[in-house]
């Protein structure tokens, strides 16, 4: 990186593993290589877009960010909610959907969650990413 001018601050490696022949190109496996420990890192801080839907039957949550979004966290307090998915690094125009397995009602799974990524733990004003969520149904 240094000899091709490159901030090891600012850049990361990701990596895909696909099945060969699935029509979708289904990944398998994937890992994100960062050059630098976190605390070294220059990362923006990230606006996720949360977006509900229902995906097979199942309350989801679409996140999406402009910028690398780092160790995202989906929090649903006491709610006795599982995600499929947490604790993941949202990829920049990459939307990522979270399906949940809980008996709660819709509109308690919107009031409750809390989505944050690890700039945003570290950030001196914590503010939750509850702006700009919307409903909709999945086609």
């Amino acid at each position: 990186l240094h000899a091709s001018g490159a901030n090891p601050g600012l850049v990361f490696l990701h990596t895909e593993l696909l099945i060969s022949g699935e029509k979708d190109g289904k990944a398998i496996s994937t890992n994100n290589l960062y050059f630098l420990p976190f605390k070294e890192l220059h990362l923006p801080a990230a606006s996720i877009q949360a977006t509900w839907l229902t995906v097979n039957g199942k309350p989801a949550l679409q996140l999406r960010s402009a910028v690398l979004a780092r160790d995202v966290n989906v929090d649903l307090g006491e709610l006795d909610a599982q995600p499929s998915d947490n604790f993941f690094d949202l990829l920049p125009g990459q939307p990522k959907t979270i399906t949940f397995q809980t008996t709660a009602a819709a509109n308690a799974l919107e009031q409750a969650v809390h989505v944050m990524s690890l700039t945003d733990a570290f950030a001196a004003e914590n503010v939750p990413a509850r702006a700009g969520m919307k409903n909709n149904q999945a086609p």
